[in-house]
């Protein structure tokens, strides 16, 4: 055989191998997307939903009754988000949207909702606490980000702290 008939099998080869590397990079890249899109979606309706806090702590009646509403609303887009876990018979005699154990995501809100408004003083720690809970779940869902904390940087840091605030 000559070389001249090996060279289009070694073209075919290489396109071959270019090609499957292409859609592999693709395939991730459409996973890295979906990924991106979905803690947006999440961060959206976490942000929405801290929102209501400030109405939620108001004193007169109607103004938390109108945020308890809207937390509500929140509540029931977070089922969407952060369906059940249905692996289990738990609920099974319930709506369908009830059947299993709820997201661990939304148990603070629940718990929230559930709290006597206006709030008491008493009732105002629990209140704080289920929001943390709350954050804390949700940054769960979320990749850790990477942070410089070479203590280069943080020295810089707070150097540049100190010029900006003289």
């Amino acid at each position: 055989m000559t070389i001249l008939t090996w060279i289009p099998l070694a073209i075919s080869g290489i396109s071959l191998m270019v090609s499957f590397g292409f859609g592999i990079w693709a395939a991730i890249d459409r996973s890295n997307s979906f990924r991106v899109s979905r803690e947006r979606e999440i961060y959206s309706w976490a942000e929405k939903t801290l929102a209501l806090v400030p109405d939620l702590q108001r004193t007169d009646h109607r103004s938390a009754e109108t945020a308890k509403s809207a937390l509500s609303v929140q509540i029931d887009i977070g089922r969407l988000l952060f369906p059940n876990d249905k692996d289990n018979h738990f609920g099974k005699e319930k709506h369908p949207l009830n059947h299993g154990y709820r997201s661990k995501v939304l148990d603070p809100l629940v718990d929230i909702y559930n709290l006597h408004f206006p709030l008491d003083e008493k009732t105002l720690k629990r209140f704080h606490a289920l929001r943390k809970d709350f954050i804390f779940e949700v940054g769960q869902h979320f990749q850790p980000v990477k942070l410089n904390t070479s203590p280069e940087y943080l020295t810089n840091w707070h150097m540049n702290q100190e010029k900006t605030a003289q």
